[in-house]
């Protein structure tokens, strides 16, 4: 557990629950399922307990829950050994107190967490609560356009090979595909918390906090219309990718065909004259010059035909 605090003119990071001074917005920022530790938060911000617990126990989606404190479970982009999915981070709001709880490590709350230690961000504890919270999901919504915006970058790249792509690299497509497809389930869900959040009537949320989730929801449009896009992108290049193997393999078998083709004359030729019969040219000291002549022409005769109907 992460707790962080306004102290006189500086943000300190607080060693436990009991030196918070609940009159002051506090961010405590939950990283594992320890029972005893989320037994003790419950306590202290009169959460139920099983609130905590079903978050780590069951496969959670994007909700908003408005009541006596508010509960959001909102998706963000999560990159494990270079796969890209998404996992939910759970958010309360009770009074001043500001609860995130990650079942795995966020790279936005990470940065914000980081950045609080070295003294930054202080303005944020200064602000409404509403404030507060549209300041963390509008980072989680700039981690998807920044991964988005990646994919983009490989596409971009792998376009100007003009099909020139190897096999791990397609596959790597194929993976950024199946990402996009689940960004867009994951953004999706998310355009529901924040329709919620900006017609929500929390009342520590300020008309100003409601205009602010406004601005987040038409962002978040424009995110879900950015991923739409690029996912057809992918999709078109992943198509245009087996058209260009399928032609590839197509003219690999037209140049075998022509090549056996070429070869099999010649190999008719030989066999024939190979038998124990009296054929032309047997009694001509010239005969197997002349045979192997006509081996020759022949075959670039064909060879000819091959290559002005374009077989090879």
């Amino acid at each position: 557990m992460e707790i962080f605090s306004l102290v006189g003119k500086e943000v300190k990071q607080l060693a436990s629950l009991k030196d918070i001074d609940k009159t002051k917005q506090t961010w405590i920022r939950v990283l594992d399922m320890n029972e005893d530790l989320l037994t003790e938060l419950s306590s202290f911000a009169t959460i139920p307990l099983d609130e905590f617990k079903e978050f780590f126990e069951y496969e959670e989606h994007s909700r908003l829950e408005q009541g006596r404190f508010l509960e959001l479970v909102y998706q963000a982009p999560f990159t494990e050994k270079g796969e890209i999915t998404t996992s939910p981070v759970n958010m309360f709001i009770i009074n001043n107190l500001f609860i995130t709880v990650e079942k795995e490590k966020n790279a936005s709350l990470e940065k914000i967490s980081s950045f609080l230690k070295t003294k930054k961000l202080k303005f944020l504890f200064k602000q409404s609560i509403g404030e507060f919270l549209y300041y963390f999901l509008d980072k989680i919504n700039d981690q998807f356009l920044t991964t988005i915006d990646k994919i983009a970058n490989l596409a971009d790249i792998l376009e100007s090979r003009e099909g020139d792509v190897s096999t791990q690299q397609l596959m790597k497509l194929y993976n950024y595909n199946v990402t996009l497809t689940h960004f867009n389930q994951a953004i999706m869900a998310n355009v529901e918390v924040l329709i919620g959040l900006k017609k929500s009537y929390f009342k520590k949320f300020t008309k100003d906090d409601l205009e602010l989730f406004s601005d987040l929801y038409y962002d978040k449009l424009h995110i879900l219309d950015t991923e739409k896009i690029q996912r057809e992108v992918i999709s078109n290049l992943f198509n245009f990718q087996t058209v260009v193997s399928t032609h590839k393999l197509n003219h690999f078998m037209k140049r075998l065909t022509s090549l056996a083709l070429v070869i099999m004359v010649p190999t008719f030729i030989t066999s024939l004259f190979g038998m124990n019969v009296k054929l032309p040219f047997a009694g001509s000291e010239y005969g197997f010059f002349i045979l192997l002549g006509i081996m020759i022409v022949i075959a670039l005769f064909l060879l000819l035909i091959f290559k002005l109907t374009d077989w090879i």
